[in-house]
């Protein structure tokens, strides 16, 4: 990357699209997302440890979005929409820079809001999501994805 950069811009929230479903959606006030892959230090006799496991893989997300488009969202994904499984696509896209396209897979909604509160500011609804998987611009956490697995034991 070359410094200063002068004839382009960088990254802001409305360099970035949202795809819920595989639909896009503008009314969307904020995005949240990360993945976390934690182990334990295994110990002997030691002080040291003398190595650690993989870990477990976890990964959580929300969203806030207008309450139009949630209001929408949640009817097209229907009754018992706490239990309907949906993938989210967040592009970043700049002049001068390649596009990232993170990808959160296999989201639920876990915790709904509703409610507002006196003031300028527009309503928007709140979710907590619980994803099963994060991918960082195509690059997975993980070496051996359950994918590659499951096409190797076929």
């Amino acid at each position: 990357m070359d410094y200063p950069l002068i004839n382009g811009t960088r990254h802001e929230w409305s360099s970035i699209e949202i795809k819920l479903n595989g639909d896009v959606y503008v009314g969307v006030k904020e995005i949240k997302y990360s993945d976390s892959l934690k182990g334990t230090k295994i110990r002997g006799t030691h002080p040291k440890p003398l190595g650690r496991t993989r870990g477990e893989y976890d990964c959580e997300a929300s969203i806030v979005l207008f309450l139009a488009e949630a209001v929408q969202f949640r009817a097209a994904l229907g009754a018992g929409y706490k239990e309907v499984p949906f993938d989210i696509v967040v592009s970043y896209t700049e002049d001068g820079f390649d596009t990232i396209v993170d990808e959160i897979i296999g989201c639920r909604i876990t915790k709904d809001e509703g409610g507002g509160s006196q003031g300028p500011d527009g309503l928007a609804t709140p979710w907590d999501l619980d994803p099963m998987n994060v991918i960082w611009n195509g690059i997975d956490s993980l070496k051996t994805t359950l994918e590659q697995l499951a096409a190797a034991g076929a």
